[in-house]
């Protein structure tokens, strides 16, 4: 605080007030003093603060408490002992003027409070003081202008983030900036970095980045500069803007090689694989990520180590090699094991005194990442079962943990399973309550990306005014935070809304704007989903061969990614146009070109899909006994998986095929098996095709009053969906 006009009015008001009072003694004086040093007070402090000969009397105690500038924090009814503080304000003017003047005595009651939170971190009695004291005595070490202590401030911030205790890191960066004028040059401008640094973690982006890129102008130890560099790259990275990110890891990179500093090339090598992962250069992410590993590995980093091979993980996952993506996550839980044996007796003294068991803590963390990890590999294969028990697992170490954020994405990924399943009710419960936690957190991506999963789940009820407004939200978010990379992908989801209710045209202008940003991202990937988008637009419309232009363009870029589920899914979507087509043996190859790479993978879902879809080719061929037993092998598997949507398709393809048999009675009992699913779903675009099958099948069998009541219960239906001003706008 600099001594200015108003400090000095406000001193000599001050001095006027209380210390020239006829009746104040030294020893009042003496404990006003003492209670500015610290931000709080109760009784014991002071008397360990004031001179040890007198200490402190009752009577000077009460004094300083009944002063107009002192407020209780914590008082006990009809109790004078408690918790106090000086007004901010006059605290600072009384600690100008401490410094300023009797440096001497400022420095030898920091050493008192220094002396006295570090015994009363040993009582266990009080833990609920544990954390008042321990921030007392960094403020308090950080006066001593020692740069060790210095080093135990970056600690604990440092352990307060691995914990995301993120309120705590800004009142640890507070509490140093309290204590500028004792840190060192380069101490400011690491503080400065750690300023950033939690508006990173906190996710405001680019508030990080306007503090980031002008301190990395400045004049800077070349570590500093390393790891400023290195936070810009996780801030562009977090926005989507890989090439920047890319740009400025590489630079740190460098700075990490003049250096030699071995620890952090690891971490910047492994922040470069991550974005050549988000580029599909998949060769080249774990090329850097296999460099980040063995240096790891060579440091006994075991950390490091779980972090590398977490990510190494993820990108096998992308590439869809399940068993070596397994494998990493396997060997992760396996390290984590090996370090909580090893970590009782390890923590370091500030630690110890903080309760800070770090190893266990950071082990726990991954522990819960490593779980849901392994989930979405079995998510990604189709086996929901498995799927859903990691989750749980994941979800019961956040909460083992207290981890908040962790249990909101454990509790997402359960509702996506529970969602791929058809069991909508249940996945909406769950979404609601992990979207309810990232808003008592403040996490607005978390927000974001739930608003879209509970819009997905009202889509897919046919509920589309409800699921678009959710989508609306969902992207504003994003673009308040300038969360550029997964725009694409929620516009996409947007059009499939537009799709599903028959407006064919304001989905395909949407297809278009989604793969504009897509292009704009170089996100090769959601440019192949937004073409095969497009293509089934033209399907929808009857116009074959520009579909199978999309699909084609579609397929070539997995290819080019070596993405094999997706080259599965196109596969099959181009077989599924020959069918149209009447071209039986290439689609036939296509599906059965598509069938086994779903089989090698593992995809037992998207088995089902195709076994489905060659039950209906088989129909259309008239080779009925063929076509039954592929479809009730579909339906085998989607009861085996719990997939509702999948086996209310397959009952609808059994009903068609035993109507086209002219099997009335097994056609009617099919299409009653599909209707009850559906309606169990709230899918009303499946209930709709349901209820007209149902009509024809009574037309067939002459009984008029049926065919009319199901014709009739469809046309209310599709009226409630808005049908006929879609159908309106059905050609684009």
């Amino acid at each position: 605080m600099s001594n200015d006009g108003t400090s000095q009015l406000e001193w000599e008001l001050l001095e006027d007030l209380i210390l020239r009072a006829e009746s104040i003694e030294p020893l009042f004086v003496e404990s006003l003093w003492a209670a500015a040093v610290p931000h709080w007070f109760d009784k014991d402090l002071l008397g360990a603060l004031v001179d040890e000969a007198s200490g402190i009397t009752d009577k000077a105690f009460n004094w300083l408490i009944a002063r107009p500038f002192v407020e209780p924090l914590y008082q006990m009814p009809n109790d004078e002992s408690g918790y106090f503080s000086i007004h901010e304000r006059t605290r600072q003017v009384l600690l100008e003027r401490l410094t300023n003047e009797e440096p001497g005595l400022f420095q030898q009651l920091t050493h008192r409070a220094v002396d006295f939170a570090s015994s009363q971190l040993q009582h266990e009695e009080r833990s609920v003081l544990l954390e008042s004291y321990f921030l007392e005595l960094i403020y308090h070490r950080l006066a001593e202008g020692s740069p060790d202590h210095f080093e135990e401030w970056q600690f604990a911030y440092q352990a307060a983030e691995e914990n995301w205790r993120f309120n705590l890191c800004g009142t640890l960066i507070s509490l140093a900036k309290e204590q500028r004028a004792f840190l060192s040059q380069d101490e400011v401008l690491w503080l400065e970095y750690y300023e950033g640094r939690l508006l990173e973690r906190s996710q405001y982006w680019e508030e990080a980045l306007a503090v980031l890129e002008p301190l990395k102008k400045r004049s800077l130890p070349p570590k500093l500069l390393s790891w400023v560099t290195n936070q810009i790259g996780q801030a562009y990275e977090a926005l989507g803007k890989w090439n920047d990110a890319l740009s400025s890891y590489m630079e740190s990179l460098e700075i990490d090689l003049q250096r030699g500093d071995r620890p952090d090339q690891g971490v910047t090598l492994e922040n470069i694989g991550n974005i050549h992962r988000n580029l599909g250069q998949w060769t080249e992410a774990l090329e850097f990520q296999s460099k980040s590993l063995d240096i790891r590995r060579s440091l006994a980093d075991r950390f490091g180590e779980i972090s590398c091979l977490l990510n190494m993980g993820l990108t096998y996952d992308a590439i869809s090699e399940w068993s070596k993506a397994l494998e990493a996550y396997e060997l992760c839980i396996e390290l984590g094991n090996t370090i909580r044996q090893s970590s009782a007796n390890s923590t370091t003294q500030i630690a110890l005194e903080y309760k800070l068991h770090r190893p266990s803590k950071a082990t726990n963390r991954f522990t819960a990442d490593v779980y849901n990890y392994i989930g979405l590999v079995y998510r990604a294969q189709g086996k929901w079962l498995e799927a859903r028990s990691q989750h749980e697992k994941s979800l019961e170490s956040a909460i083992e943990r207290g981890d908040r954020q962790s249990q909101a994405w454990a509790l997402n990924s359960i509702g996506q399973i529970y969602r791929l399943q058809g069991n909508w009710d249940t996945a909406l419960e769950i979404f609601e309550k992990s979207l309810g936690i990232f808003r008592q957190l403040k996490e607005q991506r978390g927000q974001a990306y739930l608003l879209k999963n509970i819009a997905d789940i009202f889509s897919h009820k046919g509920e589309w005014d409800t699921a678009l407004a959710l989508y609306d939200q969902s992207l504003k978010i994003k673009e308040s935070l300038g969360y550029t990379q997964d725009l694409a992908a929620t516009r996409n989801t947007v059009a499939n809304v537009y799709r599903a209710r028959g407006d064919w045209r304001k989905a395909l202008e949407l297809y278009e704007q989604s793969l504009d940003t897509a292009v704009m991202l170089d996100d090769t990937l959601h440019q192949a989903w937004v073409l095969n988008n497009i293509g089934q637009i033209h399907q929808l419309c009857g116009r074959l061969d520009e579909a199978l232009n999309e699909y084609q363009a579609s397929l070539a870029i997995f290819q080019q990614r070596g993405f094999v589920q997706g080259e599965a899914y196109l596969i099959n979507n181009i077989a599924n146009i020959y069918s149209l087509k009447g071209d039986w043996n290439r689609a036939l190859d296509n599906f059965m070109q598509s069938l086994a790479m779903k089989d090698r993978l593992g995809d037992r879902s998207a088995m089902g899909v195709t076994i489905r879809l060659l039950g209906e080719l088989h129909q259309r061929r008239g080779d009925w006994d063929e076509a039954s037993r592929l479809l009730n092998q579909a339906l085998s598997i989607a009861q085996e998986l719990e997939d509702r949507v999948s086996e209310g398709d397959v009952l609808q393809a059994l009903g068609d095929l035993t109507r086209s048999q002219a099997n009335w009675d097994s056609a009617i009992a099919y299409y009653e098996r599909a209707l009850s699913i559906r309606n169990s779903l709230s899918a009303k675009v499946g209930i709709g095709d349901t209820l007209l099958a149902l009509s024809e099948t009574y037309r067939c069998l002459a009984d008029w009053d049926k065919a009319i009541s199901f014709a009739e219960d469809a046309a209310r239906l599709w009226r409630d969906l808005e049908s006929v001003e879609a159908n309106s706008a059905r050609s684009p």
